[in-house]
């Protein structure tokens, strides 16, 4: 059966957040004394924010309060340093006008997640957005795809997930989806290679051959 709606993680598929994330989450350790090497940072790319910083501080209750700090720090400079990645606003148009029904599944932060959109240019293509608030786990759990399926009233199993990690791979196919890699904006594409995605894109338009309307 064809595909009829497609969901997108945001950092590393929709937008090229990486220098904001790596600046935002150096500012706030060096602060606290840590200075995080860049394949930590990367280790760390695809967890919510508190989660991220636990890496470094164990204790739960300051890790939560450095997130806070790095999300404020984050929105300040994602208008310098967030980019879209090129030919994404168009095909996302698109899939849109062909009627494909899109959303986002994303582990940021709903305040982070809809002011990048929104910086972007590029949240009105979405009919929804499922963020860190909203599942009760973050991908690779299923919950967060499954619950973007409800709220758009469509069949996992007619949906694509689309994603720069292997979590991303692994979420879809818990959730009966199907996947596909984007090769464009991954740090880890060894990884996103060998997490067996249905698909693997080199650049966004490529979706379009996936959606022939």
């Amino acid at each position: 059966m064809a595909l009829v709606a497609c969901l997108f993680d945001i950092d590393g598929t929709l937008a090229d957040t990486g220098a904001a994330i790596r600046e935002a989450v150096t500012q706030v350790l060096q602060e606290e004394g840590i200075t995080p090497t860049w394949e930590e940072i990367r280790s760390g790319w695809t967890l919510p924010a508190a989660d991220r910083m636990a890496m470094w501080v164990h204790d739960r209750q300051r890790a939560e309060a450095l997130a806070e700090r790095y999300v404020v720090r984050y929105l300040a400079l994602q208008k310098h340093l967030v980019r879209p990645y090129a030919g994404m606003a168009e095909t996302l148009g698109s899939l849109k006008a062909r009627g494909v029904i899109l959303g986002v599944v994303t582990s940021k932060r709903r305040v982070a997640a809809l002011s990048t959109l929104r910086t972007l240019g590029l949240e009105q293509h979405f009919r929804v957005v499922v963020c860190e608030e909203d599942a009760h786990a973050p991908k690779p759990d299923p919950a967060p795809l499954l619950l973007a399926a409800e709220r758009l009233e469509v069949p996992p199993a007619l949906t694509l997930m689309v994603g720069d990690g292997e979590v991303d791979v692994a979420a879809g196919k818990a959730a009966g989806m199907r996947t596909a890699g984007a090769l464009w904006g991954t740090v880890a594409p060894e990884a996103l290679r060998a997490a067996g995605a249905d698909w693997l894109l080199q650049t966004p338009d490529e979706l379009l051959s996936l959606f022939p309307g």
